[in-house]
């Protein structure tokens, strides 16, 4: 990828940029006493038009979709490489496919589960399970998910297969597209992949053998290293870890588990630690870079939307919100 292919398409993201929530409003939003009064706030932003046009308010999903979709169609218009944007979209298209196996194994329609931001066609995909006849041209993860499946018959079983696909295809879609900042974050995923899954498999029980299988190639950590590290505590884990990662990622995350003693502040770490690295993308005067934040950064305001929008319906107060969502700075 060429940096000056993507002058214009930099300079486009630079105005939309300024559509982003400010500090400000996120506070209002974090603050507001219950649903009604957070979709206002959010009136005043991009989103307020997306929003006027639903029947039921109540269906902010499918505002926060469509503000993806959007901007996801305008960065692929401008991208040169059109990998470029589908490597951000790979993991829906993993997600969806957990979603159809688990419908074609659990014989039960998961149509809300099912995440439009795919590039995999989804009714294809239900007719190439359904199909008997057409085992033989099933994707080979695909078939390894659902050989798991069958051997356990645990439905989270199937995971592993497609998740091991993803990460090997992000990276090689790295590789491919020539930007140091990708490769970064496809290793960095790799990484985050391995420890949470070595840390989960210690919570399960599993044996050593049994977690073998389950780890990726490829990141900064070798996978020698990780399995030699599986009878040890999350502590003694990232204190091993750290001649191979960020001190700032090694840190954050062994502060957020020490407040919390859950596995899920570590993925918040992680997810934080990312979006920061990621912003490197903003620094860079024109390039393909400029995009790929710009999406990162969407993505994670995004997230965090679902997030104080489905707490405002439960009643969760302001400090455990800001406790789930992911910010940067």
């Amino acid at each position: 990828m060429r940096a000056q292919d993507y002058i214009q398409a930099s300079t486009y993201v630079r105005v939309r940029e300024k559509s982003f929530l400010t500090r400000e409003q996120w506070e209002r939003l974090i603050e507001a006493p219950a649903l009604e009064e957070a979709l206002r706030v959010l009136q005043e932003s991009a989103y307020g038009v997306l929003l006027q046009k639903l029947d039921d308010p109540r269906d902010f999903e499918k505002a926060l979709v469509e503000r993806l979709e959007e901007d996801y169609e305008e960065m692929n218009r401008f991208a040169k490489d059109p990998d470029l944007i589908r490597f951000l979209r790979l993991r829906y298209d993993t997600h969806n496919e957990k979603v159809l196996l688990k419908e074609h194994f659990l014989d039960a329609s998961l149509e809300e589960l099912i995440m439009p931001l795919a590039t995999a066609d989804v009714s294809a995909g239900r007719v190439m399970l359904r199909d008997a006849d057409r085992a033989f041209s099933k994707p080979e993860h695909i078939q390894k998910a659902m050989e798991a499946y069958e051997k356990k018959r645990d439905p989270q079983a199937l995971a592993h297969p497609l998740d091991h696909h993803y990460l090997s295809s992000l990276s090689a879609m790295a590789d491919k597209l020539g930007s140091a900042l990708l490769k970064e974050y496809a290793t960095l995923q790799i990484d985050y992949y391995n420890l949470l899954t070595l840390l989960r498999a210690q919570g399960r029980t599993l044996d050593l053998q049994e977690i073998d299988p389950l780890l990726v190639t490829g990141g900064h950590i070798p996978v020698e290293t990780l399995k030699g590290l599986f009878f040890s505590s999350v502590a003694s884990v990232l204190d091993a870890v750290k001649r191979y990662l960020p001190d700032a990622l090694v840190q954050g995350a062994r502060d957020a588990y020490e407040n919390e003693q859950r596995l899920s502040a570590l993925e918040r770490a992680f997810d934080v630690y990312i979006l920061g690295a990621m912003q490197e993308g903003s620094q860079i005067t024109y390039g393909p870079e400029v995009l790929f934040n710009y999406l990162i950064q969407l993505e994670n305001e995004v997230r965090n939307l679902r997030v104080i929008l489905v707490s405002k319906i439960s009643s969760v107060e302001p400090a455990r919100i800001r406790e789930r969502i992911r910010r940067h700075a």
